[in-house]
């Protein structure tokens, strides 16, 4: 008895552990072929084996941009077998393509390069590489390297422990795939089958399965059989566990037939193992005992250690099931198997921990730096300000002497000050609005950490949440440097108007609120001045925010902009429910309503807000000249 209760404990509890574990390598480790298999792709010239790679690249007269390619590729063969190699043919290749100035293979080296950190489990770095190329892909509009670098960046974000990151990193690389041209398949196949990958872990099967079948209806005779393979398997675990096994068994004989039709035997010992716990399940378990022992063959000619384990389990457990005294030898075999590839994984989260606290540091550090460059920049535009001043100031002495123009240089110096002292005004309320309460907090939590009287428990959650109100303060220091530079070069909407939506799908994702931008297309063209547009954009985001924290019940944020007479009108209405809205009270959320009706009336706009049935709404009239 007592054996049996061990037995049906760990075949219960602790296989989504272990599933969930070889889950993780597999989806991530398929990344790289199928970023290979675009890459090859989009070369010019057809791409040589890997055994050819060596005398291609000898070769004195080949061309830097092809030399780039195979050097890649190069990479790429080699980060299943040497992770040395594969990086140094990366780095290669990185520092040929940038000093040749060839972008599209920057930006695939740098993809390359990351993956390569990532597999050797150095994620921070991985992380700066796939971000780097991930602004390189968005300027050189490659749907593809964006959605790669999304990839990249969410399988470091799910070694790192950060599950919401992963997702979002994952949903962008989904929408990347799908709006290519033709859109990538096996590309978006991989993705959801990564979000299925993260439920799990989360213990979300219901989740899982959804996005497993999605995965299941873009698939096609064109499709990654591997791929193919796991979302069989998925299905087939989540219906096994979900009580139906007529569905799972359909799932696993296609799995099965496609595992060996393409020859991979540790994908076919984890179906024949999944195979024995369903056979165990429906009272066969002399069914359960073949099924298990041919898992386990093939797990050890495979040598994969996962699908071993889990072929020792479901055999332990059959071998329980019929009273057979080599139960006891078997469950022995798997409990020391799972243990050592437990210890290994704790190993693993306590790395991944740690440079998840390092890589926080690294990046306020970096934050701090970059908001240091942008008030340099603010003060260096005020100096531009006043050089063009003394110069038309000399133009319009000489002028005087000329023609008796005094007047004009009067009423053109008394312009320039006040241009100048709008600009201080305006960068100062904006910096204090938006960028003053975040250094506080981070002023205010410095002082507590040095203080040195919380446990590191404590500190690493102080730690975080400064480096998070310093990301914050980056990004609206940007939004103001943006606001005041932007413009002067982009006298029409179209700018503003993506900016926008960039900064809706920021904010809202996280929050799971759906973003309805209504907008008609003749304002691309229309023009606003600078001010204007900084004033229009300081308001919507303010408007953001206020119903992202305060739309209690609400699910879509409804954003429309049109153009009334003389005027520019912003609505932003959510759909929260009557009386469940924060909002729905004028004076609740601190000052930002009367901060947006502040910045409406320094140019002559107004700002309005009604709490109604249909949630709570903020109405911006602004003029346009």
């Amino acid at each position: 008895m007592y054996l049996a209760y061990r037995v049906l404990y760990f075949v219960d509890f602790v296989y989504m552990h272990d599933f969930i574990y070889f889950r993780r390598y597999f989806f991530w480790g398929i990344s790289a072929l199928l970023m290979l298999a675009g890459f090859r792709g989009s070369t010019a010239a057809p791409m040589p084996p890997p055994d050819s790679l060596a005398f291609y690249l000898a070769r004195p007269a080949l061309p830097d941009t092809m030399r780039v390619k195979y050097l890649i590729l190069a990479s790429f063969y080699q980060q299943s077998n040497d992770l040395a190699q594969a990086r140094q043919y990366s780095e290669q290749a990185l520092a040929l393509a940038r000093r040749i100035g060839f972008k599209p293979g920057t930006a695939s080296a740098l993809e390359t390069l990351g993956n390569a950190h990532y597999y050797a489990g150095n994620y921070p770095q991985a992380q700066r590489l796939f971000l780097e190329a991930l602004a390189l892909n968005k300027r050189l509009h490659r749907q593809r390297g964006v959605g790669n670098s999304y990839l990249g960046l969410g399988n470091v974000a799910v070694m790192l422990y950060d599950r919401p990151k992963a997702l979002q990193f994952f949903a962008r690389a989904q929408q990347a795939f799908a709006a290519m041209s033709p859109p990538s398949a096996n590309s978006q196949i991989l993705t959801l089958n990564n979000i299925a990958g993260v439920y799990l872990e989360a213990k979300n099967p219901a989740k899982a399965t959804q996005f497993y079948r999605r995965a299941l209806a873009l698939t096609s005779p064109d499709t990654e059989p591997r791929l193919t393979v796991a979302i069989r398997r998925g299905l087939a675990e989540q219906q096994l566990a979900a009580g139906n096994p007529d569905s799972a068994q359909t799932h696993l004989n296609q799995g099965l037939a496609l595992a060996q039709k393409i020859g991979e035997q540790w994908e076919e010992a984890g179906l024949r193992a999944l195979q024995s716990r369903l056979a165990l399940r429906r009272g066969h378990p002399t069914g359960a005992l073949a099924q298990a022992r041919q898992a386990l063959h093939l797990a050890r000619q495979a040598g994969h250690a996962a699908e071993e384990e889990d072929a020792l389990r479901a055999m332990a457990a059959a071998l329980a099931a019929l009273g057979r005294s080599e139960a006891y030898d078997t469950l022995k075999s798997y409990l020391t198997l799972h243990d050592t590839l437990l210890a290994r994984d704790r190993a693993d989260a306590i790395i991944a921990g740690q440079a998840r606290f390092n890589d926080a540091e690294q990046q306020a550090r970096i934050r701090s730096l970059e908001q240091q460059e942008r008030l340099a920049r603010q003060a260096k535009e005020l100096a531009h300000l006043r050089y063009n001043q003394k110069l038309w100031a000399l133009s319009a002495l000489a002028a005087l002497a000329l023609a008796a123009g005094g007047s004009l240089l009067w009423l053109y110096r008394r312009r320039q000050r006040a241009r100048e002292q709008s600009l201080r005004r305006q960068i100062a309320a904006d910096l204090h609005d938006d960028v003053g309460s975040l250094l506080t907090q981070i002023s205010l939590q410095s002082e507590l950490l040095s203080q040195g009287v919380y446990g590191p428990e404590q500190q690493e959650r102080y730690l975080a949440h400064m480096a998070e109100a310093s990301r914050m303060a980056v990004r609206q220091m940007s939004d103001v440097v943006w606001g005041l530079s932007q413009p002067g070069h982009s006298p029409t909407l179209g700018n503003l108007l993506e900016r926008m939506r960039e900064h809706a799908f920021e904010v809202l994702e996280p929050t799971h609120l759906g973003i309805n931008f209504q907008t008609a297309p003749e304002l691309k063209t229309l023009a606003l001045p600078a001010s204007n547009q900084q004033t229009l954009f300081l308001i919507y985001k303010e408007a953001l925010h206020n119903a992202t924290k305060h739309a209690k019940g609400a699910t879509e944020v409804l954003v429309r902009l049109q153009q009334l007479g003389q005027s520019l009108q912003l609505e932003v209405r959510d759909n929260g429910q009557p009386g469940a809205s924060d909002a729905s009270h004028p004076g609740t959320g601190g000052n930002g309503l009367g901060n947006m009706q502040a910045r409406a009336a320094n140019l002559g706009g107004r700002v309005a807000y009604e709490a109604a049935p249909g949630g709570f709404c903020v109405v911006a009239n602004l003029p346009l000249g």
